[in-house]
């Protein structure tokens, strides 16, 4: 198990599933357990929106210079793993809400910047 098998993660990779219309669910599977690669995009695609949502309610932006060229970077990563698991543009921003709901009460400044 890591991390991402937790009730931190799992509502958030659930909501990834959701949003993308991927017919392959989350297994858990990790290195060469995870054949096709599924379990993996999972995984990134829920850290990258999760690392975002905290960056840019802390005052980040996608740029093309400095911190903001890492926010920028994660964010085409995200998008490139959830297209994998058949996101359409524009799935990636409507995990915000699922991160919002499951981080909130440890970090009520996600819920008050939420847009």
């Amino acid at each position: 198990t890591s991390n991402y098998d937790t009730d931190v993660f799992m509502p958030i990779i659930n909501e990834i599933q959701k949003k993308t219309n991927c017919k392959i669910p989350y297994t858990g599977k990790v290195g060469k357990e995870d054949k096709t690669g599924y379990d993996m995009a999972y995984r990134v695609v829920a850290d990258h929106i999760r690392t975002l949502t905290f960056a840019i309610t802390d005052g980040a932006a996608p740029d093309n210079q400095g911190r903001n060229y890492v926010i920028r970077r994660i964010c085409r990563r995200g998008v490139r793993f959830g297209q994998k698991l058949g996101g359409d543009v524009g799935f990636f921003k409507d995990l915000v809400n699922i991160v919002v709901k499951q981080m909130s009460g440890f970090f009520p400044e996600i819920k008050k910047r939420q847009a």
